[in-house]
Parts: structure tokens; C-alpha cells; sequence
């Protein structure tokens, strides 16, 4: 309970936040931090919601069934929701929105390659990470929890650092990652304890 809250305090924050500025000043006021090391920082971090959860579910699988499974299938469950909301919405990546609207993006870093495609929303990135953490959070003790959330939040914030995506992006990535590995984690436990209970 005090994870979803926590999150959804900060969620709530940021979307005031997001209500209270056009888009292009939202993403410039969150885009003007830009140094050398963060640049390198933001752009290995943004790489934790790639490939690497469902790497971590594989390997979690040898290791304990259970754990594994709720990261994969949260992986997938998160997945098919995003990609379904990226079809359906076609929102243009901040590069190409910047440039329909004739104004220059700000700072890039060296090495990474601007999406322009016309699926900006929701982020795959920021709902990949974290239904992995919130996993996490939910399988180790509960004083972790700050840490996952930390890092989950981090990931969310490299989109918008690396100009890969607006703040409504994350936003709603946040909310499906976090949402569908509460709802496998609550699924995986019913069957769980269904079955002891036919055991006994």
C-alpha cells in the first residue's frame, strides 16, 4: 500500500505539472538540465527499460519460478498494453512535434539517435521499467521499495532528457508498468494460495 501510494503522490505531482504548461514549455523546462555527466548517465540509465527486465525475468526463473514469472509476465502483460495505446494514439516523438512546429529541439547528447516516428505515447521505455521495479519492489523487503521507485523514475526521467519523449509520454507509461505487475503480482498470489488452500 505504501508503494502505490508513494508513486501515486509523485504521479499526481507531475501531472499537475503537465496540466499547467503547454507541452514544447513542459519539455523545455524539463530538458534544460543538460552536463557532461549527466548526459552519459541518462543515456546508459534509459537502457535499464530495453531488453534488460526480460534478461533479469529469464534469469530470476532459475533462481525462484515465481519471481521470474512475475517479471516476465508483467514484461508481457505491459508490452501488449503500450503498444496497443501506441497504435492507437500516434503522438509524434518530440523531435518531430518540435519540428512541425518550427521551433529548434533543445540540448541532444552525442550518441543517441532521435526517434521521429509517430508513436511517442505512451512511453515503452518508462512502462518496461517499471513494471520491472515495482516487481522488484514487491518481491524484496519493503525498505528497498524507495530504491526501486528511484531508479524506475530515473529511467522515466531519460526520456525526457534524451528528448525521446514528453512528459505525457512517461506519465502514462509510469501508470501501465506500475498497474500491470500489481495486477500479475495479485493474479500469480490468488492461484498461489488457491492451491495450498486445496492442498490442505
Amino acid at each position: 500500500m505504501a508503494l502505490l501510494i508513494s508513486f501515486a503522490m509523485v504521479w499526481l505531482c507531475l501531472l499537475v505539472f503537465d496540466l499547467m504548461y503547454p507541452k514544447i514549455q513542459t519539455h523545455l523546462m524539463l530538458n534544460g538540465w543538460h552536463t557532461a555527466g549527466l548526459d552519459v548517465f541518462f543515456k546508459y540509465v534509459t537502457k535499464l527499460g530495453e531488453s534488460f527486465p526480460v534478461y533479469l525475468g529469464v534469469a530470476l526463473l532459475i533462481f525462484n519460478w515465481r519471481n521470474g514469472l512475475l517479471v516476465l509476465l508483467g514484461q508481457g502483460l505491459t508490452s501488449l498494453v503500450t503498444q496497443a495505446l501506441k497504435y492507437a494514439f500516434a503522438h509524434p516523438r518530440p523531435a518531430t512535434y518540435f519540428k512541425e512546429m518550427g521551433i529548434d529541439l533543445p540540448a541532444t547528447v552525442d550518441g543517441v539517435k532521435l526517434h521521429t516516428s509517430f508513436n511517442s505515447f505512451p512511453s515503452g521505455h518508462t512502462s518496461a521499467a517499471f513494471a520491472l521495479f515495482t516487481c522488484l519492489a514487491l518481491m524484496t523487503p519493503r525498505r528497498l521499495a524507495p530504491l526501486w521507485m528511484t531508479a524506475a523514475w530515473a529511467v522515466a526521467y531519460s526520456r525526457i532528457y534524451l528528448s525521446q519523449h514528453f512528459l505525457e509520454d512517461i506519465l502514462s507509461g509510469s501508470l501501465i508498468g506500475m498497474i500491470s505487475s500489481c495486477a500479475v503480482y495479485m493474479i500469480i498470489d490468488h492461484f498461489i494460495n488457491k492451491k495450498k488452500s486445496s492442498v490442505q
